[in-house]
């Protein structure tokens, strides 16, 4: 028999074949899974050529199916609670994972508040975290991405991480708490899929299909399709940003050693040496919204000197600087400690042992204001502390500026505002999995255009839930904190018109509205208190998920108002064992409209029916009630007694 030789290029080239033949699994199927159990599992992945997939589990065979059209699935039937369980998959290649459990499986979505990590919260809750050990609590955090080219069926990155010291600091903190309360309550295995982009609006998380019925936001996703066009927008935006950093930076008289050398002092300005005689005072903290630098922009210079005795030598200290606006580089006898480039994080640095001295510390703050009015945000913690001592850091500073600037120019194309593009990216290729329920916090960014967002939302839970196939899915709603300063008179309010819009899903099947306008902070976007939220979720998933209806878990929800003369009385769903306000039963923050006058305080009294009665009303026209209207209605002091505050709402809503 004559001999067959094949030559080198061909086995490199069947070698190359037999590799592209491999098949591949998504990331969502990996290592330390979690699953959901009690219902059918959809098991997936691709192959560039057509072959059989064996599929094992514990090595025992489940099932053979078949890859064809570069992908291979099947539908494991459903599992108990449990594990660890090993999934294997065998083809012209092997692949096994292991470490998986059956459990309860969450989708955490929406923007910061949802995305905002352990790391930034940990500190508030001493003794939570630092011997955490929930090795079957996981969560997968889905990396960000856009894609304005249609759905993609794989997400750009991540993995699953248990809830233990080495990984805490990157779990949603809301997720973690609510994934404590069911894992406790429930004994299952929980896993949260983070899904979430700070400053996201909600068209970004909806299918380009799906918004058809918002033209702005359609026409707008079409053109994002076009890849040339949105290439062109970011470099443009891209260069014109760069340019305004690097003129900004080249002009900073702090930073410039050459134009000092002309001036004054050849010393930049955060060298602890610095003659600083003719910087002028300033009292921090403050944001600069009425006083000299109410209108700068640029880069201002802040020094503040503190004497510290011997026993400071060697020590590490922890740097508090609150919050600033809007981007900062801290100095310590001129060794920088720290940076932060945008305004919301809390600034928190470490400064290291061999920093501090015996005697005068220089502390240099190089502050960046981009737009807007830039500052120290009060009533946040500023201070140095060492060991257990703190060093209180508010009061008198020196400042001076280094550069002017206009405001930082405003990008054409903001990927956080942009529609469709985290569905197409983030969200649709998690469609072969199943949900025990979605956690929603959103709205923030969807402030300045609030009519739309009760339709938006509608058209964002169906959608989800046909894309998981799963026409029941539960869906539970933050609604929005409380922020900004209080108003003492009725307001017109976009954070309170996108609060009615939150309440107003509760009018679609299987969802609940978590009320928060009780843990909000007035100068913060992003309140520290994750951990009410993420209680409150929880007690909303016992009763709507989970079946366990004695759970009260929402505060009263206004029901409709009775007319008596010139008394009004509002009824409430959801009063739990009773209603509570304030001294004496008295309800704060109702404002009353009748006709087409304006609207005015006004004073409810509990009674001992669990209403709310209203004297001195004026009944002889249409009455508009509000409740809790306001960016930051602190007063409203309306709850049941178990603790859970009433939805704000406006209502025309007279009972039958």
């Amino acid at each position: 028999m004559k001999k067959i030789k094949i030559q080198p290029l061909l086995v490199s080239l069947l070698s190359c074949q037999a590799a592209l033949a491999e098949i591949q699994l998504p990331k969502l199927l990996s290592e330390g899974a979690i699953l959901q159990r009690n219902q059918p599992v959809k098991l997936w992945g691709k192959s560039d050529t057509t072959e059989e997939v064996k599929i094992l589990l514990n090595q025992q065979v489940i099932a053979t199916t078949l890859a064809s059209n570069g992908s291979w699935q099947y539908r494991m039937k459903a599992q108990t609670a449990g594990g660890p369980h090993c999934l294997t998959f065998e083809a012209s290649n092997k692949l096994e994972i292991c470490n998986i459990y059956f459990g309860d499986l969450w989708l955490a979505s929406g923007q910061s508040n949802m995305d905002l990590t352990v790391s930034r919260i940990k500190y508030y809750f001493p003794g939570e975290f630092s011997k955490i050990n929930f090795p079957q609590i996981r969560q997968f955090s889905v990396s960000k991405g856009q894609s304005f080219d249609g759905p993609m069926d794989e997400i750009n990155g991540g993995s699953w991480m248990p809830a233990q010291p080495s990984y805490i600091d990157e779990f949603s903190a809301v997720a973690y708490f609510f994934a404590k309360n069911i894992h406790r309550l429930e004994n299952v295995p929980v896993g949260i899929v983070k899904n979430a982009v700070g400053g996201s609006k909600a068209q970004g998380w909806i299918s380009n299909e799906a918004l058809r019925n918002f033209p702005d936001d359609y026409k707008q996703a079409e053109l994002l399709a076009d890849d040339k066009y949105l290439q062109d927008i970011k470099k443009a935006d891209e260069k014109k940003i760069k340019d305004w950093y690097r003129d900004l930076n080249k002009r900073d008289a702090g930073l410039d050693k050459k134009r000092t050398i002309l001036g004054k002092t050849s010393q930049l300005w955060y060298e602890p040496l610095l003659d600083d005689s003719d910087w002028q005072e300033i009292s921090l903290p403050q944001l600069w919204e009425n006083n000299e630098l109410s209108s700068f922009k640029g880069i201002i210079w802040l020094r503040k000197t503190i004497r510290l005795s011997s026993s400071a030598i060697g020590q590490a200290a922890i740097l508090r600087l609150g919050n600033i606006v809007d981007a900062d580089t801290v100095y310590i006898n001129g060794k920088r400690v720290g940076s932060t480039s945008y305004k919301y994080p809390p600034r928190r640095y470490l400064v290291d042992s061999s920093i501090l001295q015996e005697g005068d510390n220089v502390i240099t703050v190089r502050l960046q204001v981009n737009s807007g009015n830039g500052g120290f945000v009060p009533e946040k913690p500023y201070w140095l502390q060492i060991r257990k001592n703190r060093i209180k850091l508010s009061g008198e500073w020196k400042y001076k500026i280094g550069a002017y600037t206009e405001p930082m120019p405003e990008k054409k194309f903001l990927e956080h505002l942009a529609p469709t593009g985290y569905y197409n990216a983030m969200q649709a290729p998690l469609k072969n999995l199943k949900f025990k329920g979605v956690l929603w916090y959103q709205g923030e960014s969807n402030v300045g255009s609030p009519d739309s967002y009760a339709n938006l939302m509608g058209v964002l839970i169906n959608n989800w839930r046909e894309l998981f196939n799963q026409p029941n899915l539960p869906f539970l709603n933050v609604q929005l904190a409380n922020f900004l300063e209080p108003s003492t008179r009725p307001q017109e309010s976009q954070w309170a018109e996108i609060r009615q819009a939150q309440l107003e899903t509760l009018n679609i099947p299987s969802t609940a509205l978590i009320v928060t306008i009780d843990v909000g902070e007035w100068n913060d976007i992003h309140p520290i208190d994750k951990r009410t939220v993420g209680n409150r979720l929880a007690l909303a998933a016992q009763n709507l998920v989970y079946n366990k209806l004695d759970v009260i878990h929402s505060g009263p929800i206004f029901k409709c108002y009775q007319r008596d003369e010139n008394t009004i009385t509002l009824h409430f769903n959801h009063v739990g064992e009773g209603l509570m306000a304030g001294e004496q039963g008295q309800v704060n923050h109702i404002a009353i409209k009748a006709g087409d006058s304006e609207y005015h305080w006004q004073v409810g009294q509990l009674t001992q029916n669990n209403t709310v009665e209203i004297s001195n009303v004026d009944n002889s026209g249409p009455l508009s009630i509000r409740y809790g209207w306001a960016d930051n209605p602190e007063t409203a002091n309306l709850y049941n007694t178990e603790g859970l505050p009433a939805s704000p709402f406006q209502s025309s809503e007279e009972c039958n």
